[in-house]
């Protein structure tokens, strides 16, 4: 399944960690702590290329990065060329016992690695 690495900045993240929290089918919880493992290392490559954008237009302090005006459209737009690029996980979606319980909000944040019947 091709996902954009938006996911990495929506709250994805936090929403999947309570999903992993519930209690789930053997076979269910194995697949999610396998995209669990792989969004991970996804995760690290995403991170550093994100910390190399706030190197390239940033100034250092203190250990933070801050994008000066002057910087900020372009680094506006090479942020947004990489939370739009796509890539490939290994899962298909997901079907959830009927009383998992989980947010709206974590619904809607899920919503492409679940597959949800009404």
């Amino acid at each position: 399944m091709k996902l954009q690495n938006t996911i990495f900045v929506n709250g994805f993240a936090d929403a999947f960690s309570r999903l992993l929290d519930e209690r789930l089918p053997i076979g269910i919880a194995f697949v999610l702590r396998r995209f669990a493992k792989e969004y991970d290392d996804k995760f690290k490559v995403f991170a550093q290329t994100r910390l190399d954008l706030f190197k390239k237009y940033g100034n250092e302090k203190d250990g933070e990065y801050k994008v000066p005006k002057k910087n900020l459209d372009k680094f506006n737009e090479e942020f947004e060329q990489l939370l739009e690029i796509e890539q490939e996980f290994d899962i298909k979606k997901v079907s959830l016992p009927k009383d998992t319980q989980m947010s709206a909000k974590d619904v809607a944040v899920l919503e492409n690695i679940l597959d949800i019947k009404e």
